[in-house]
């Protein structure tokens, strides 16, 4: 967030439902936004921008760990580890949620395969369809031709000739 030089407001807004909204100068922000552009200044959470006379000998005389911290903060790298400390977070987060989506592929996947079969199946179907009422049609105008004998017959034909068809596609 870009703000000119001068004087910078801070406010929250409350309400009922129990939310709230941050505001920088009347406007808008996030509560990061905030937090960033007073850790940019040296006023963080643990900042130390004035030190007492008697805290600088306990400042002096405590842990590594503590001392490091302070001089972090009055030089002010934390800003920058704390931007870091997040960009971890969200990194591992959406490494957590990868294999989730991995998994739901490999799903997808084996129902595409399963419908593909089964669309192939469906088009042979169909072939095989159109060429049984071919034949039917065949048969249909030879009966009304001849006896019942030759109707037989043709209609011992076309079923020949369809299992024919039929067993020959198997095959491929």
């Amino acid at each position: 967030m870009h703000l000119k030089p001068g004087e910078v407001t801070f406010g929250r807004r409350l309400y009922r439902s129990g939310q709230s909204e941050y505001l920088i100068n009347g406007r808008v922000a996030r509560l990061r936004d905030i937090q960033d552009l007073f850790m940019g200044i040296g006023l963080g959470p643990d900042s130390y921008a004035i030190i007492e006379q008697g805290r600088i000998g306990q400042i002096l005389s405590s842990k590594p760990t503590d001392r490091r911290a302070i001089i972090e903060e009055a030089a002010g790298i934390t800003k920058f580890k704390t931007k870091r400390r997040l960009a971890d977070a969200k990194l591992e987060s959406s490494r957590l949620t990868f294999p989730a989506s991995t998994i739901s592929n490999v799903e997808v996947e084996k129902q595409l395969a399963s419908l593909k079969r089964q669309a192939s199946k469906a088009r042979r179907y169909a072939e095989i369809r159109e060429q049984m009422r071919a034949l039917l049609r065949q048969v249909a105008g030879q009966q009304g031709e001849g006896t019942s004998t030759t109707r037989r017959s043709a209609w011992r034909d076309c079923w020949a000739k369809f299992r024919s068809t039929k067993r020959s596609k198997r095959s491929r």
